[in-house]
C-alpha cells in the first residue's frame, strides 16, 4: 500500500494523497504519460480552430488542418502547457488512472481548485520531472539537428 504524504512532499515516486477529503494513489509519469500530453495538446488546439472556423472555406480549414497536426511541438511549448490549468488537470489524471481506473479527465477539475493549484501543479511536477527533462533533452537535439542540417 503506498504511503500517504502531504501533496508538497511527492518527488519521483508514487505515493497517496488526499483531494477532496478523499485519498488517492499517485503513480509515477512516463514519457509515454509525455507524448500522448503531446497528442491531447494538438487535439485540443484542433477543436478549438474547428470551433472558430465555421466560416471558413475546407481547402483552409484542410491546411489549417494539416499545419497543426504536422508542426511538432517545441520543448518551450511543453513547457507552457504542463504549467497551465489544462497541463495539471492531465497530468494528475494520467498519474491517476494508473491506480484508480475509470477516473474521467472531465472529473479533474473538481479536485483541483484555486487553493491547491499550486500544491497540485508542484506535485504534478516532481513525479513527471524524469520523463520531462528526456522530452526537453530529445527536442534540443532535433532542434539542434535541424540547425546543422540547413
Amino acid at each position: 500500500m503506498p504511503e500517504e504524504k502531504d501533496l508538497a512532499t511527492v518527488a519521483g515516486k508514487g505515493l497517496r494523497i488526499s483531494l477532496k477529503g478523499k485519498q488517492y494513489d499517485l503513480s509515477v509519469l512516463t514519457l509515454d504519460d509525455l507524448a500522448e500530453f503531446q497528442k491531447y495538446i494538438k487535439s485540443e488546439r484542433l477543436a478549438v480552430f474547428m470551433e472558430a472556423a465555421a466560416g471558413l472555406d475546407s481547402k483552409t480549414k484542410a491546411e489549417t488542418m494539416t499545419g497543426i497536426v504536422s508542426t511538432p511541438l517545441t520543448a518551450e511549448d511543453i513547457m507552457k502547457e504542463i504549467r497551465s490549468m489544462i497541463g495539471t488537470r492531465y497530468f494528475l489524471w494520467k498519474s491517476l488512472i494508473k491506480k484508480q481506473p475509470g477516473l474521467e479527465l472531465e472529473k479533474m477539475g473538481k479536485l483541483v481548485d484555486l487553493d491547491n493549484f499550486e500544491e497540485i501543479t508542484a506535485v504534478v511536477g516532481s513525479i513527471g520531472g524524469k520523463a520531462l527533462k528526456k522530452v526537453k533533452e530529445e527536442t534540443e537535439k532535433k532542434a539542434a539537428k535541424g540547425k546543422a542540417e540547413k
